[in-house]
């Protein structure tokens, strides 16, 4: 038991370390793909800006010659004479907003400083759908420190991230701020090939030591019921050789005036006990033969109902019970090995005297024309539902309180279904109480 329970517990152990490996493998991942979703953000809200900026500006472009007139020594005092030239051009009505001071010549657009927010979201949005990015955020434009327009419900939480964008108008300071809600589905389905597969991974993992302890536990099952039988058989054995040896030894003591009656009792105790040492060895032999093909039977035109009659007949002589014979018609010829059949009956009838009520009842009924239908039934409290899906395993006996008392190898009941079947019929439990066979008329 204790080696059970540690290979249960290692099993446990396993499984946990799988898991947990895996959902810190998942979270890396996870917290991996949030930033490159953030990132994308802040990318795709600056590339907005410069599409923005591009369809509201006005450009113009100076000359070599001019940059070269204007540039001396100091880059950054040529780069504010050539802004001042600009300033005066525009008459400082409008704002310069792009400078590229590392070309040969120096493109200037011009847009106004109020930033229309519903047309940039408007632009955004597309952006956005090209990723394939669904976000909750709010737009804001902030010039000097002060918001100037906003766009969007998204309330304040503890999970709202940032991201800006600068448009750089000359002589203001106009940003772009978009506050969204933590992308945590974006960053999921970002990864999400990699948490399928993790949940495949685990999944078999889980499955494969499952299966390794239900295996483990029919095994123990499989030990604790041949261990039972080994008993079981141990001292069906015992008993008959004990009296055999009991009455030879009562022989070899008798005297020569006592000799030939004592002997002749003796030796009728040791022949009925040998034939029942002999039935139960033919048993075990037979239950061992059912699994392979070297079993043969010898089917012939047998009386059904006169075979299971007389069945009956020589049970009611060795018990107290009432067994009910009971048959719709007085005759009825079928093809099957009367040997066998007869014993597989005798099982059923056998085990409701054991373990059944004080009332058996064998019934023969015709379902159809060409089926007939065998009950064995009694009125005892029946077979448990626990030991229902078990009944027909081989050694399984039922755990009942006289399980012990009775004697009985769990062998019945599988001989008999192993039988019933190579004669093309069924076998089932109907009731707790009550088995039926099937049986094809040939």
């Amino acid at each position: 038991m204790k080696r059970h329970q540690k290979t249960v517990l290692f099993i446990a152990t396993i499984v946990l370390l799988t898991i947990g490996i895996q959902a810190y493998w998942n979270y890396i991942q996870y917290a991996s793909n949030r930033s490159l979703v953030i990132n994308d953000i802040q990318r795709i809200l600056d590339d907005v800006t410069m599409e923005y900026i591009q369809s509201h500006s006005n450009g113009k472009t100076l000359s070599d010659q001019e940059i070269t007139k204007e540039i001396g020594d100091s880059k950054s005092d040529s780069i504010q004479r050539i802004v001042n030239k600009v300033l005066e051009e525009l008459k400082m009505d409008q704002h310069l907003s792009a400078l590229n001071d590392n070309s040969p010549s120096i493109s200037y657009s011009v847009i106004d400083v109020k930033v229309n927010l519903t047309e940039f979201d408007s632009l955004l949005k597309q952006e956005l759908k090209l990723y394939n990015y669904t976000l909750d955020y709010r737009l804001k434009a902030i010039d000097n420190s002060l918001v100037t327009d906003s766009l969007g419900q998204l309330s304040d939480n503890f999970n709202m991230l940032q991201a800006n964008s600068s448009l750089t108008p000359l002589g203001s300071s106009t940003d772009i701020v978009m506050n969204y809600a933590d992308p945590v589905l974006p960053s999921l389905l970002k990864g999400l090939t990699g948490i399928i597969l993790s949940f495949i991974l685990c999944c078999i993992v889980i499955f494969a030591l499952y299966y390794l302890l239900q295996i483990i536990k029919k095994q123990k099952d499989l030990s604790e019921i041949k261990h039972d039988f080994i008993s079981n058989v141990t001292h069906e054995f015992k008993t008959p050789i004990a009296t055999v040896t009991s009455a030879l030894e009562a022989i070899k003591n008798f005297s020569n005036e006592e000799i030939s009656d004592k002997t002749k009792r003796y030796l009728d105790i040791s022949e009925q006990q040998l034939k029942k040492l002999n039935l139960l060895v033919e048993k075990v032999m037979e239950t061992s033969l059912l699994e392979s093909s070297e079993l043969k039977l010898d089917c012939q035109k047998n009386d059904l109902v006169k075979l299971i009659k007389e069945c009956v007949q020589r049970h009611q002589l060795n018990t107290g019970k009432k067994i009910i014979f009971e048959s719709t018609f007085d005759s009825l010829e079928c093809e099957l090995d009367g040997f066998h059949f007869e014993n597989a009956v005798s099982n059923l009838i056998d085990n409701a005297i054991k373990y059944g009520g004080i009332e058996i009842t064998v019934s023969i009924t015709k379902d159809s024309a060409d089926q007939v239908q065998i009950s064995v039934h009694d009125n005892g409290e029946g077979i448990s539902k626990q030991d229902e899906p078990f009944v027909f395993d081989k050694f399984y006996r039922a755990r009942t309180k006289n399980m012990h008392s009775i004697k009985g190898f769990g062998i019945g009941l599988y001989y008999t279904k192993n039988i019933i079947e190579k004669h093309k019929g069924t076998i089932e439990l109907i009731t707790p109480n009550k088995f039926l066979i099937r049986l094809w008329i040939r």
